[in-house]
């Protein structure tokens, strides 16, 4: 990979943009999947962040607070207010006043997640996140987020 992005938020963007990954985001939000948790597990892979079960606490108890608390409040009246919005145009410029906090939000929590890993020990071989983190999701539909896409995955290791 040339010159990996150092910052989480602009890693997500770029591998976000990257084709058929928007969708296989929103499929996967769509199953309740925190999308924010596992773009930055693609991040930690690529910095081959160790993996253990102590930071993937860390990890989940983040998601709580910003998905539960935070994103998904604004996310739920967003999605709420769409048909509103197609008939108010009022509504429909509130509406993408909550699309921006939404991002915002989401960049907020990226941000700190960053933070929090800033310290973690890093290891010389690879570290598969997105299985560890995610054990329920079949391997096979992690893999394009994944920076091992062209090598064959196991379920994930946790040190």
């Amino acid at each position: 990979m040339k010159n990996p992005p150092q910052d989480a938020w602009h890693f997500i963007l770029q591998r976000y943009q990257q084709t058929g990954i928007e969708q296989l985001c929103l499929a996967l939000q769509d199953q309740g999947v925190d999308v924010c948790l596992i773009l930055f597990a693609a991040w930690l892979e690529q910095r081959s962040v160790k993996c253990s079960a102590d930071y993937i606490n860390q990890l989940h108890a983040q998601s709580e607070l910003w998905q539960s608390k935070i994103i998904a409040s604004i996310r739920n009246a967003r999605i709420n207010t769409k048909k509103l919005a197609e008939e108010n145009s009022s509504l429909a410029l509130w509406r993408q006043s909550l699309k921006a906090l939404e991002l915002q939000a989401e960049q907020l929590y990226i941000k700190d997640l960053q933070e929090m890993a800033e310290s973690w020990e890093i290891s010389s071989q690879p570290q598969r996140w997105l299985g560890a983190l995610l054990p329920n999701i079949p391997i096979e539909q992690l893999l394009p987020l994944s920076c091992f896409k062209n090598e064959v995955l196991d379920e994930g290791e946790i040190e």
